[in-house]
């Protein structure tokens, strides 16, 4: 309740501008359902292709499904096999009440390794975790109301990522539960946040599908959610009495049909001894040097971390999406609008390469040190010992360093006859520092269909961390969508 009411508090001067600018249009379109992030490898990759196809540059996921039908209308006849099967798997969510995803995977580590390695990506759980079932439920109650129940349950934890209850319209729909994010434009890697950590109970604002002022379109979300426990310094000593907040605003916005350009701030405040008041906020929003940079420890307001990001359409012979992001944490030489501590990450996916059945996409990043430490927050930027944004700095965040370093994202993915895929992808990671080694690891996934809307996946994961620690897991799944 007193996260909610937090929340609310903040949003209700956004929601009164929306309604007095926005309110003409308050009847266009219900709430929407979304399609889960890192969920289903072969749906995923279909909806990445239709962004291209169709010019969706949205920055942000989850994607909503109004966006993806919005998508559908403008390929039916240019990819009518990509239509063909994005419509089927939409099918589920127009009806009133439908279960749209169930899975079951059991996995099997097949090294003689004793060290802890974490699954990118994977919601914090480690190659530890044998068992894991996945599902994602809803109910309409109304044009505006709308029930969704979602769980990962594994022999590790229990996280009820998807349940959500969602209330409102396309131009302002309020979300309040587990509602997954991801605020990056690429495949492989989200430098903000991600589901590299477990999913965080959070109320957002946001459209569900693009608004549009004077020809431009625009997309906005605000979120406030808690963290996990963890010390946090006030009055010369520590405390985990209280749960940091995680603050986020995303603001974007589309020049041209193939372009957009966005802006997102994170701010980490609260928890332990700290007072929650507006001023917190409104302080570190206006002022974040003096906020941050500037202050004693007891005056810093919490740790921030912001990011520009630009995604690029490129239609032609060739089609392919081209995306870069500037992020930083805190800002730089004394200076309010200079991001520190810069990360700069790029990317391409082709929806097509060489061929109608092969998918590629490249990601590369490059940090400079201090990313998800911080002096107010023990454990830093980061849920449940795992960090909210870039998979590939979870080593450093396990050791206690914070160095520069960079990462290289490959993943490919081919359509087989009678409906077979395979999923390919390599990362690799280097640390710039003499404690760490070149790490990489290679998920390998193969799906077939057995009976009508399910498949069989059989994987690999096996790779070796920055520690030289050499770890295989095995694995095999049943999916139902």
């Amino acid at each position: 309740m007193g996260l909610f009411c937090l929340t609310m508090k903040y949003y209700h001067v956004a929601i009164h501008l929306l309604l007095l600018s926005l309110a003409p249009k308050a009847l266009s379109a219900g709430v929407s359902n979304y399609i889960p992030v890192n969920v289903d490898p072969v749906i995923e990759r279909d909806i990445e292709r239709l962004m291209v196809y169709a010019s969706l540059t949205d920055l942000t996921k989850p994607y909503s499904v109004s966006l993806i039908e919005h998508g559908l209308d403008k390929i039916a006849v240019t990819q009518p096999a990509l239509h063909a099967r994005l419509a089927r798997y939409i099918d589920a969510y127009k009806q009133r009440s439908n279960v749209t995803h169930a899975s079951i995977q059991a996995r099997y580590r097949a090294d003689n390794n004793t060290a802890e390695v974490a699954r990118v990506n994977e919601r914090g759980t480690t190659l530890e975790e044998s068992v894991a079932i996945t599902l994602r439920a809803h109910t309409g109650i109304s044009d505006w109301l709308l029930l969704n129940v979602g769980g990962h349950l594994s022999d590790e934890n229990l996280q009820p990522t998807g349940s959500l209850l969602s209330v409102g319209a396309s131009w302002a729909q309020l979300d309040l539960g587990y509602k997954e994010y991801w605020l990056s434009p690429f495949i492989g890697s989200s430098q903000l946040l991600s589901t590299q950590a477990q999913t965080l109970p959070s109320v957002s604002l946001s459209n569900n599908l693009p608004l549009t002022f004077f020809g431009v379109g625009f997309n906005y979300e605000f979120f406030v959610a808690q963290l996990s426990n963890q010390l946090t310094a006030y009055n010369g000593a520590y405390s985990d009495t209280k749960a940091p907040l995680l603050a986020s605003t995303h603001i974007s916005f589309q020049p041209v049909s193939w372009w957009t350009l966005g802006a997102t701030r994170m701010f980490q405040f609260g928890g332990g001894e700290r007072e929650l008041d507006g001023s917190t906020l409104a302080r570190a929003f206006y002022d974040p040097r003096g906020a941050d940079n500037d202050a004693s420890v007891d005056e810093e307001s919490g740790n921030q971390v912001a990011a520009l990001s630009s995604k690029m359409i490129f239609d032609g012979t060739v089609p392919f999406a081209f995306s870069v992001e500037l992020a930083g944490e805190d800002t730089s030489n004394n200076k309010e609008y200079q991001l520190g501590n810069p990360a700069l990450t790029a990317g391409l996916f082709f929806p097509r390469f060489f061929s109608d059945n092969v998918s590629f996409a490249y990601e590369y990043a490059d940090w400079d040190n201090g990313w998800y430490v911080n002096n107010v927050y023990q454990d830093g930027y980061s849920n449940e010992g795992f960090v909210l944004g870039h998979w590939a700095m979870q080593e450093q965040h396990n050791v206690g360093t914070a160095v520069p370093g960079s990462s290289h994202f490959v993943a490919a993915q081919l359509w087989m006859p009678w409906n077979h895929t395979l999923d390919f992808k390599l990362r690799g990671v280097n640390h710039d520092s003499d404690i760490y080694s070149q790490a990489w690891n290679i998920d390998i996934d193969y799906f077939m269909p057995v009976l009508k809307q399910s498949s069989l996946g059989l994987g690999a994961y096996f790779g070796e961390d920055s520690q030289k620690n050499s770890f295989v897991q095995l694995r095999v799944s049943v999916q139902w969508r």
